[in-house]
Parts: structure tokens; sequence; C-alpha cells
């Protein structure tokens, strides 16, 4: 008797290590699909809030275009560093700092007496959120092992990346309505110290990299300023025009900045911040060109479908946001269903899914007229693209991590949103130039004499064109990821340099 009560006094304690264990993983979720759903959110939230901070603060028109470009631009252009230092200095460290940051930023924004502070604000939204984002991927990676619940953790962080953009219009319309647009900066801050406490409770911490090494300083300039200069130059190409001394000087820049940034890499420096022989992971290759190409594509329909919405068919911000809510359900939910079965259908074949779906949502949108209806021309489109998004989402975050060893998850997951986010801004500046031209050759010669409903025409016109080419970045998406292997395995063939 007493053998078996010492038995069962030894084997008692196990569930209880199993049920913390278990309480850690979801807190580690849960933190990291809400620090992944807060970087998401300011984008489009913001959107809807626009008009909003031009009267309160005194933005011209000219101007206001860089309360969102800031954001954008410090993200995109130092995602890279970001990943990279999460592998350097520690997953949980670097994860706590960017939400730590974040908070402290969206304070100053939210609390903005003047456009230049609010303008900075944002840049340091995006700095922080460069740092953020992939070290809640590395940290996911990290703590989720086994392939089936790896793809199932990935599969909700994907469905709260996916959906953010969609759902920050809608939160944006609702605070903007009924509170004031300082709460779509605000609204980070109780949410940040929530995730301070969560993720330092809940996030084990990391052993940096074995082979520290010194940051890459003069790579991580090299591509921040090239990628911020790329984007600028793009841009700004509408309003001053492709061939202009501004935009050819930042094209230029860009340029030289870049191609100097793969020299050092390839090179000279010594512990470089993008090792290329990483590119030599196939699915690491294909699905950052996928990335690119397909946010592009959609990131352009969260800009052009609420304009649709609002000035051709006359819906109010609030109402136009509510809209879209449908597309916003249609990712979260098969983000999630799609991300038990990734291991077993491969991510050639979810990513595929999912590109056809949206190429068919924007094809279908590039034939709405100033006639059309909710129910009859957009609601449809709006289910495909949801779903094929969410499809997308996992499938490429799978696919970006399979293989790369753990003390570069950090750089995978950087340079995955890195692409995206840069796809995404470089999608709306060249769409939005297509969409501007068609419009503008509909209503040439018609300078200020055009009538509204000419006026309404000319702009469902141009937002078609864009859609169409959207449609066909999604095609262009869709033979990328034809490369990709055809199941997912339990990784690829590790790489290191």
């Amino acid at each position: 008797m007493t053998t078996v009560a010492a038995s069962t006094a030894a084997a008692a304690p196990a569930p209880a290590g199993a049920a913390r264990s278990a309480a850690r993983r979801r807190g580690v979720l849960f933190a990291c699909c809400l620090a992944q759903f807060m970087s998401v959110l300011d984008i489009s939230a913001m959107n809807i809030a626009l008009p909003s901070v031009q009267k309160a603060l005194g933005f011209t028109t000219a101007n206001l275009m860089w309360v969102v470009t800031a954001y954008s631009l410090a993200l995109s252009g130092c995602l890279l560093l970001g990943g990279r230092l999460a592998d350097l200095l520690g997953q949980r460290r670097m994860m706590l700092i960017g939400i730590a940051a974040f908070t402290a930023a969206s304070l100053i924004g939210g609390t903005a007496v003047s456009g230049p502070v609010l303008v900075l604000a944002r840049c340091l939204q995006g700095v922080a959120a460069s740092v953020m984002v992939p070290a809640t991927l590395a940290v996911l990676t990290s703590t989720f092992t086994e392939p089936g619940e790896r793809a199932k953790a990935m599969g909700l962080w994907s469905a709260v990346a996916g959906g953010g953009a969609s759902f920050g219009g809608i939160a944006g319309g609702l605070l903007t309505s009924f509170a004031s647009w300082r709460w779509t900066l605000l609204v980070n801050v109780p949410l940040g110290l929530l995730l301070l406490v969560i993720g330092s409770l809940s996030v084990e911490r990391s052993r940096p990299a074995a082979r520290v090494g010194s940051p890459d300083v003069l790579g991580a300039g090299a591509v921040t300023l090239g990628l911020m200069a790329l984007v600028a130059g793009i841009g700004e190409s509408g309003k001053y025009g492709w061939g202009s001394a501004p935009v050819v000087t930042a094209l230029a820049l860009a340029a030289a900045l870049l191609l100097f940034f793969v020299l050092n890499e390839a090179k000279l420096a010594r512990d470089p911040l993008v090792p290329l022989v990483v590119f030599r992971n196939r699915a690491l290759s294909v699905t950052n060109a996928v990335g690119a190409f397909s946010c592009a594509a959609f990131y352009t329909t969260v800009y052009f479908t609420p304009l649709l919405l609002q000035q051709v068919l006359h819906a109010s911000a609030l109402r136009a946001s509510l809209l879209l809510a449908p597309q916003s359900l249609c990712v979260l939910i098969s983000a999630r269903g799609v991300a038990r079965f990734v291991p077993r259908l491969g991510t050639r074949t979810v990513l595929s899914a999912g590109l056809a779906s949206a190429s068919c949502g924007l094809l279908w949108l590039s034939r709405a007229t100033e006639h059309a209806t909710y129910l009859g021309s957009l609601i449809g489109p709006c289910v495909l693209l949801g779903c094929g998004w969410g499809l997308i989402m996992t499938g490429s975050t799978v696919a970006a991590v399979s293989g790369v060893p753990r003390d570069q998850t950090g750089l995978a997951a950087g340079l995955i949103n890195t692409n995206r986010q840069l796809g995404g801004a470089i999608g709306i500046a060249v769409l939005a130039g297509v969409a501007t031209a068609r419009s503008a050759a509909l209503l040439s010669g018609q300078e200020g004499t055009a009538s509204a409903s000419a006026q309404r025409h000319a702009a469902a016109a141009g937002y078609d064109r864009g859609y169409l080419v959207g449609a066909l970045l999604m095609a262009l998406a869709f033979a990328v990821a034809r490369v990709l292997p055809g199941r997912a395995r339990g990784g690829e063939r590790v790489v290191r340099p």
C-alpha cells in the first residue's frame, strides 16, 4: 500500500505540470496573435479616421498621406533588422521591447496636438512594430515545434494578420463615429499593457543565437534607407510623375542602396543581416515572391473598396466599414479552418487554392459599375477574397519558416513580413496610379465641367482597372506558388551559412 501511495504521489505532479505548460502555451499564442493584430489594425483603422485627423490637426490634403505613409515606411524599412535582432538578442526580450515601444508611441500619437507630432508618433509605431511582429512569429515557431500544432498556431496567427486589415476599417469607423479619431491610437495603450503582462508570464526566455557577433549596422542602414526610398519614390510618382526629379532621385538612391546591401551581405559583412544562403531554401524564396505579389493585389482592395463604397455608392464611413465585415469573417474562418490540414495537403495546394479564389474575386470586382449593388456585385467577390486571403496567409506563413534553423526564424519572419508590407505599399502606389490614369482619361476635356454622374462613372472605371491589374498580380503569384514542394514536411532541408 505504501508503494502504491508513493507511486501515486509521484505521478500526481505530472498532470499539474502538463496543465501549466498548456496554459503557458495558450498565453503565448494569445500574446503573439494580439500583438500581430495591433500592428495590422493600425494601418486600416487610421484610413477611416483620416478626414477627422485632417480637420482636427490642420493637415493639408497633400500632407495628410504622411499619417499613413510614415507608419508603413518605417515598418517595411526596419522589419529585416527587427527580425535579425530577435535572433541575436533573444526573441522574448525583443517581443516585449517592441510591445512597450508600440504602446508608448500610440500614447504619443493619441495625445498629439500638432501634425508633426502625430507623424513622428506614427513613424515610431512603425519602428516598434518592425521589432514586435517578427519576434512574435519567431516565438510561435520556437514554442510550437510539433508540425500539426505549429500549423494550427500559424493558422490562427495568419487569420489575425489577414483579418486585422479588414477589421481595422470597422474598428476605425466605430471609434471615430462614437468616440474620437484619437481612440484609433489610444486603444493600443490598454492592449499593450495587457500584452506586456501576459508576455512576461507566458513566453519563456530564449537564448540568443550561438554566433552573436556584431550587428550588421551598415547592412541594416542600407536596406532600411533603400526600401524607404523605393516606397517613397513610387508613392510620390502619382503626385510628381515618373520622370520628375524627386521620383527619379528617390528611385536611383533606392537602387544604389539596395545593390550595396546585396554586395555587403555577400562580401563585406562579417555577420550579415541577411545571410544570402538562406535563399537556397526553396520554400522561403518562393513564399517571399508569392507574398509580395499577393499583397500588392490584396492591400489594394483594402484601399479601393472603402472608396468605391463611399465615393461611388454613397455609403457612410461607418456603413462602409460594416459592409466589409463578411470579408473579414471569411479571412478568419478560412485561415483558422485550413490550418489543421496544411501538413496533409501541403503548402502548395493551400496557397494555390487561396490565390485562385482571390483572383476570381478581384476579376469579379473589376466588373462593378457606378450602378452596382452590394448584394449583387460586392458581397460575392468579398467572400471569395476573404476565403482566399485566409488560405494565402496561412500557407505562406507556414512555408516561410519551414526548415529554417531556430536561430534564423526571426530573419525568416522579417523577410516574409517585409515582402508583404513592401508589396502592399508598392501595389497601392502603382494600382492607385493605374486607377487615377483611367479616371483622368475618361474625364479628359471636362475639367471643372464634368457632371456628378460622369465623375462617379470615371471613378468606378478607375477602380475597376485597378482590380483587374490586381487579378493579374494574383494570377502571377499563383504561377510562382506552383514551384513550391507538393506537401508540407516536417521541414525543408536546413541550410546554414
